[in-house]
């Protein structure tokens, strides 16, 4: 999730530069999930939880944030401090154990997942800004067994940066993401087995 809707920085001003890390959720089953895993991997770390404006009233969007000399090595470890277009998925992952791996993909699809349903077939969709972090996303799901396209996104509008959009397409696939990663909120769930309805890749 730190890789995805977050930030980091230096906290405070004066002689108080620790480092800071916050999160942002929109829903309470990713405020949970956040929270949870948290408490789990950064044990004793100051926490704030504050509301954030939303134009969107359905959304409940929620930033966490973290600060304090522990976080230091937690960044270093899973190479928070990158960023934008140079980011990738943190190297330590490639040899994790699954269940490691498979909580990692769930938080990035969660924050930067869709559900794409077309008129002939549907597919499981990740967009980011760096092509490392999408292919190294792909050898993550490899892991699992689930095949995945990674491909360059151009918007026709000039002010759009090109983006890489990892693709899930067939049904074999979908289903495997389904067992083996799924989503932390309920509504991708739905929309998941509505790919399944219509006709694609085997």
């Amino acid at each position: 999730w730190l890789q995805s809707d977050r930030s980091v920085g230096r906290y405070g001003t004066g002689t108080d530069k620790s480092l800071s890390l916050e999160a942002a959720t929109e829903s309470e089953a990713e405020l949970a999930w956040v929270n949870k895993a948290l408490g789990r991997v950064l044990p004793g770390v100051y926490l704030e939880e504050g509301r954030a404006v939303t134009r969107d009233p359905a959304l409940d969007r929620r930033r966490t944030r973290l600060h304090g000399p522990l976080l230091d090595d937690f960044v270093g470890r899973w190479e928070l401090t990158v960023c934008g277009r140079d980011m990738t998925v943190p190297s330590r992952l490639y040899t994790a154990p699954l269940p490691v791996v498979q909580a990692y993909l769930r938080s990035l699809f969660q924050a930067q997942g869709y559900v794409s349903i077309r008129r002939s077939s549907g597919s499981v969709e990740l967009a980011v800004a760096s092509e490392g972090l999408g292919r190294g996303a792909q050898r993550l799901l490899a892991r699992f067994g689930i095949f995945s396209r990674v491909g360059a996104y151009r918007d026709r509008k000039p002010d759009r940066k090109t983006c890489w959009l990892l693709s899930v397409r067939t049904e074999g696939g979908r289903r495997g993401g389904e067992d083996q990663i799924g989503f932390i909120d309920e509504r991708e769930p739905e929309q998941l087995q509505r790919t399944f309805q219509t006709p694609g890749p085997p």
